[in-house]
C-alpha cells in the first residue's frame, strides 16, 4: 500500500509541474517574440541569451587565427646551428669569422677549433677552395675525395661536392647549409642497412 501512494503521489507532482510549465508557456512565448497561444521551442528567451554570453558561431572567423600564424620562410636563406638552434641568415653566416662560427656551435666543436684544425683540416679546405675557382659559371665544382671524417663542415664549404670515405667506397655528398657545423662522417654511412624479413637475395639494402 505505501508502494502505491507514493507513486500516486509522484504522479501528481510531475503532472502539477507539467500543468504549470504549460500556463506559464503563453509568458515565454511573448517574451520570446512569438505570437500568443504558440511556443517555438528553438527560440531562446533574452535573459537566458545575455546570462550565457556564448559566441555564434558566425562570428568566429579564420581572420582571428591570421596573426598566430607565422609565414614560412625559405630553408635556403635560414640555417639551423647544430648547437643551439639560432637561426642564422645564409647572407650573415658566410660572413662570419672562424671565432664568431665556433660560438654557434657546441662545446666539442669549439674545443676543437681553439685547439687548432692542423694541416690535413686547412689542405681540405684549400683543394675545395681550388676546386671552387676552377668551376665556371653555373657549373658545379670538382668533387674532393677525403679521408678525414672527423672534418667539420664550415661555411665556406657549402656548395662544394666531397667524396667521403667510408672505408670501402667514396660516398659523394654535396655541402648544404644545415650540414654546417656537423662532421663528414655523418654524411657516409660505413655499413649497410640490414630490412629484416623474408630471407632473398634483396633482404639487405645496398648503398654501396
Amino acid at each position: 500500500m505505501s508502494s502505491s501512494s507514493s507513486s500516486s503521489s509522484s504522479a501528481a507532482a510531475s503532472s502539477a509541474a507539467a500543468s504549470e510549465v504549460l500556463a506559464a508557456a503563453p509568458e515565454a512565448a511573448a517574451a520570446a517574440g512569438a505570437p500568443v497561444g504558440t511556443l517555438d521551442i528553438f527560440s531562446v528567451p533574452s535573459a537566458m541569451s545575455s546570462s550565457t554570453d556564448l559566441p555564434s558561431t558566425s562570428a568566429i572567423s579564420l581572420s582571428s587565427f591570421s596573426d598566430s600564424t607565422s609565414t614560412p620562410t625559405d630553408s635556403s636563406t635560414l640555417v639551423t646551428s647544430a648547437a643551439d638552434g639560432a637561426g642564422v641568415e645564409l647572407a650573415d653566416l658566410l660572413e662570419l669569422s672562424t671565432e664568431d662560427f665556433a660560438k654557434l656551435c657546441h662545446a666539442r666543436v669549439r674545443r676543437r677549433f681553439s685547439r687548432g684544425l692542423g694541416s690535413k683540416p686547412m689542405g681540405l679546405i684549400k683543394k675545395l677552395r681550388a676546386a671552387k675557382l676552377a668551376a665556371g659559371p653555373n657549373e658545379k665544382p670538382a668533387i674532393v675525395k677525403t679521408h678525414l671524417r672527423n672534418m667539420i663542415v664550415m661555411p665556406e664549404m657549402i656548395g662544394s661536392l666531397i667524396g667521403i670515405y667510408n672505408g670501402k667506397v667514396f660516398n659523394t655528398i654535396e655541402v648544404k647549409p644545415e650540414m654546417v657545423g656537423h662532421y663528414l662522417g655523418e654524411f657516409s654511412i660505413t655499413y649497410n642497412p640490414v630490412q629484416h624479413g623474408k630471407a632473398s637475395s634483396g633482404s639487405k639494402l645496398k648503398l654501396y
